[in-house]
Order: C-alpha cells, then structure tokens, then sequence
C-alpha cells in the first residue's frame, strides 16, 4: 500500500463505525470523491476497503486535513465549517460532479404526512449550533440547533437505504405520523449509473430519552420493587405508555401495509417463504448449539445449569419453529417492516412514542433489509426487549437463578407490559382490518413463540460474541419459554 493508503487504513481501523476491526486490510483506495466547496479543504470520499480474505467493502468518508498532512474526519468535532454548507447543500438541492466521473446529490425533503405539513422551519434558519450524537456505533449524526438532524451512513450498500426509502413512503403515502419528519437526504451516483444512499436529513424529535432509557427510569421508580409487587398509582400510567407503544406499533405496520407500489406492496405468504424463514431459524439454532457445547462462556459457573437445562431440550426448539406454519394460510400477507425494532428504536415524548431508526440492521445485506416479512417480526422483538429491560433492571445479569424467577416484581411487571403490548397492538391491526395476522388467537400465539425464539437465538450469538456478562438473559429466555 500507498503511504496514503496506510493512512487511511490505520484511520479506519480505529472508528467504531467500521466493520473491519481485526481483519488484515489488503488495501484501501478512493474510489471517488469531490469538494464540498471551493474554499475547504475537506473531501467528501467514498473509500473501498479490501481485505486479505477477498471481501471488499465501501466506507463515506468526509476527509479534511490537517496542515495538510494528517487526516481527520471532518464529522469528529464536529467541524462546523464543514457540517454548516453540508446542510445548506441539502435544503438548497445542490448536485456536485464528482472527480472520477459520478454526482453527489443533495435532496431536500417533502416534509408532509399524507398531505398535512408540520410546522416549518423558519426560511432564515441558520444553524449555529452544531453537535455530535456520540452514542452510534455504526453511523454518525449531527444536530443543528436542536432542529435538525443529519444522519450519515458510514458503511455503503449500492441502493436506497431502507432509512431514506421508508420515511419517504411513510411521509407521502403512509397515514402515519409517529416518525421524524424527513427533510432531504444524500445520494450518490456513480458513473455506471448505480445509487448509493450517503445520509439522511430528519426533524429533530423533543423526547424524554428513548425507549429503553425510559423504560429502565420507569422500571427503577415501581412501587414495591423491594417488598412485592402493588398496583395502581404510577402502574396505571405506566401501562398506559406501553399500550400506547402497542398502538403505535401498530400503526406504524397497517401504514406500512396500505401500498399498492411495488416496493412496499404486501404479498401472500407461500409455503415457500415459511420454510426459507424455517431454515433460517434451524441454521441458527443448530450454529448456537454447537457453541454452547464448546464456548467457554455458556460453561462458566453463573449460567452453567442454564446453558445445561437448554442442551438437555434438543427437539423443544425445533417444535416451536413449526409455529409459523400459521402463516401459510392462504390468506396471511408480509409487508415491508422496521426490521430492527427495539425500545431503543422509539423516541419516548409528552405525547407518546416516534419511532425511528428505519435502516434494519445495518451488517445484513441491503436486499434483506428491505425484504418483506410478518410484521410480527418486529412485534416478537419489541417483546424480547421488554425483557431485557427486566433483567437489566434487576442489576444482576451474571446470576441465573434469579434470572427465572417468576414470582418478582418485575416479572410481574414483564408480564403484565407483554399483555397490554400485544392486547393494544392486535386489537389495533385488527380494527384496521390488517391482513398480516393469523386469524386464530392460538396460531398468532404460537407464531410470536417462534419469532421470540429466532430473536433469542439472536440474542444468544451477540452476546456470546460481545457481551458474555449479558449471556444469562438470552439463555433464561430460552429456559422460560420450556425449553
């Protein structure tokens, strides 16, 4: 490699956006790039990535130097005299050619909800005030002001980011209005023709937090957390929230499946697409069981006899997988979903929940993340976050046997939050008239029963790759469910 290339490789490998750390980086080049304007010296880049393995990826890259000698990125700071004419670029549509040939492309929003527009934003507003949301891990957003936010894709996929796509079919055709208004994005178009989404413009949404921050405070202030668990006063309310997350859930899906276009049309569910989903779920489960027999992790002392109790019932899983034959039935639909959803994924505010975060999972292929499925996909995962908020709250995530115990405050609470969850989000799929459920409550039972299994067998792998003082949760998920 270049001096140059050493660089920019020794850059990339110490952002926590990039999704190389600990490969061997064969080599690393700029594919294409251009001045965001004359007077800076900063490069907005698109960088391939090569690894020694054959694999290549894409990375965006806004590039200044200092000096001109070390490189810097220009969204760490951030650099204001960079993020102030990136925004002015989007809210005036700009198109800037590129050196080798492409077009970056500067969009501004259609900030509407099926033809009511919010409250603007005032024609002089100027964006002194410039900040770095530091929390991601995989992108990198701006605030302007606490008005706007700008999120920029750092790992690229040729196609329209699921991020851009939804928020524009839910801002102008979707009758559905707990999201960001959308206020432009960024694309890229290289020289063949191909699109690659760089960013996305968003109204900044007032919150108290999101969803798993609130829910952790919540669960934090439940009366009788230490003598047993005692209805009403703050309960009352608090399940008041949750059913209203059920509701908006909800709403967010029937919007989603109100299309007739072709990319977020709904389709029937074949037998075909059960048993791909089916195979799916056993690759998985067959790939955690072999770990959980050899990983020294899920042999450690503190859940050992829950990692035993889950060996010991081989063929329990596999029989929970066959309830999402349900779903071919000749009637039931998948539409286009969140894909990613979480308490993490709502923005808690004065007047209930926005949900956010529309990208999918941003390591899985971008025809994946688009893919249609059972919207009780995202149903099942919001479950399994309920109970991570549980066991997060009890402080004890190493000790297992606490981990089951049924009798607590807050498994009463998990309990109770799971039934006015899904009491809010089915009767409201249904009183729209939704297609995507199962008709009979014990098929819709036995589906989201195999949607939480796929989710903890999830779980189960990113812990065990990432988090093994977390293990206990997934593997209680698993021990409570009967396996």
């Amino acid at each position: 490699m270049t001096e140059h290339a050493r660089q920019l490789a020794r850059f990339l490998s110490g952002q926590r956006w990039f999704g190389g750390k600990g490969r061997a980086i064969a080599s690393v080049e700029t594919v294409d790039h251009a001045s965001l304007d004359e007077a800076s010296d900063t490069r907005l880049a698109i960088v391939g990535v090569a690894y020694a393995d054959g694999d290549r990826e894409a990375y965006f890259l806004p590039l200044a130097a200092a000096g001109g000698a070390d490189v810097y990125d220009a969204l760490d700071g951030p650099d204001p005299d960079f993020c102030r004419p990136l925004l002015a670029a989007i809210r005036g549509g700009a198109h800037l050619s590129t050196a080798r040939g492409g077009q970056l492309r500067f969009a501004p929003g259609v900030p509407r909800f099926g033809g009511r527009a919010p409250e603007p934003l005032p024609g002089t507003f100027d964006a002194t005030r410039v900040r770095r949301i530091g929390a991601e891990q995989s992108n990198t957003s701006i605030v302007y002001n606490d008005a706007l936010i700008l999120k920029m894709f750092r790992r690229l996929q040729i196609g329209v980011n699921p991020e851009v796509e939804m928020l524009r079919f839910l801002a102008e055709h979707g009758n559905f209005d707990r999201i960001p208004t959308l206020e432009g994005w960024i694309e890229y178009r290289a020289p063949d023709g191909a699109q690659t989404s760089l960013g996305v413009l968003q109204r900044f949404v007032p919150n108290h937090g999101d969803g798993w921050t609130w829910m952790l405070r919540e669960l934090d202030l439940l009366p009788g957390r230490g003598e047993g668990y005692s209805e009403g006063g703050d309960i009352d309310a608090h399940m008041g929230a949750v059913t209203e997350l059920g509701r908006v859930t909800a709403g967010l899906h029937l919007a989603l499946a109100s299309s007739d276009g072709p990319d977020f049309a709904p389709e029937p569910i074949t037998s075909a697409d059960v048993q791909a989903w089916h195979l799916g779920i056993t690759v998985r489960l067959d790939r955690v069981l072999r770990r959980l027999n050899h990983d020294p992790h899920a042999r450690a002392k503190p859940v050992q006899e829950l990692t035993s109790n889950v060996l010991a019932e081989k063929p329990r899983p596999r029989e929970m997988v066959a309830g999402l034959d349900a779903l071919a039935d000749g009637g039931t639909v998948k539409t286009r979903i969140h894909g990613d959803y979480h308490l993490g994924q709502v923005l808690k505010t004065a007047d209930g929940f926005v949900v956010i975060d529309f990208e999918g999972e941003p390591l899985r292929p971008l025809a994946e993340r688009r893919a249609r499925h059972t919207p009780l996909k995202d149903a099942a995962a919001m479950l399994r976050s309920f109970s991570y908020a549980r066991h997060a709250a009890m402080r004890v995530a190493s000790a297992s046997a606490e981990l089951t115990t049924r009798d607590s405050p807050l498994a009463t609470w998990e309990r109770q939050a799971r039934r006015a969850f899904l009491d809010a989000y089915v009767g409201t799929c249904r009183q729209g008239g939704a297609h995507f459920l199962p008709q009979s409550e014990d098929a819709l039972r036995r589906v989201l029963v195999a949607l939480e299994l796929e989710k903890s067998l999830y779980e189960l792998e990113y812990e065990l790759d990432n988090r093994p003082d977390w293990l206990a949760i997934p593997l209680a998920a698993l021990a409570e469910a009967g396996l």
